[in-house]
């Protein structure tokens, strides 16, 4: 055999192995890529079914808060509306007293 023909062969050897391994890390790489993405795939199923029960307590706690904020809360004009009434309420006392009042003075 020629000198030519073993570093043919040597080369081709070579580079046989070098695209083996190349070969070999692309496959391990895709083989961990996928992994991966069934691993991410099942956190995000995880975290939808958690927040999916975590979104209808929500809205649970909020239809409650509705169904009481009439009763613990006071709209500005329901405010007003009844403090108006209660100063014509107290004028109406404060005259009446007034009149009684004055009524004894004079009498």
């Amino acid at each position: 055999m020629e000198a030519g023909q073993i570093l043919m062969y040597v080369l081709q050897t070579l580079i046989t192995i070098a695209l083996g391994l190349v070969g070999w890390s692309v496959k391990n790489s895709i083989a961990e890529l996928k992994n991966g993405i069934k691993h991410n795939a099942d956190d995000i199923k995880r975290l939808e079914e958690r927040h999916s029960s975590e979104l209808e307590r929500m809205k649970e706690k909020f239809d409650d808060l509705k169904s009481d904020l009439p009763f613990v809360y006071v709209t500005r004009e329901d405010y007003v509306r009844t403090m108006n009434n209660v100063d014509k309420q107290m004028s109406d006392i404060n005259g009446k007293l007034d009149r009684l009042l004055s009524g004894s003075k004079e009498g």
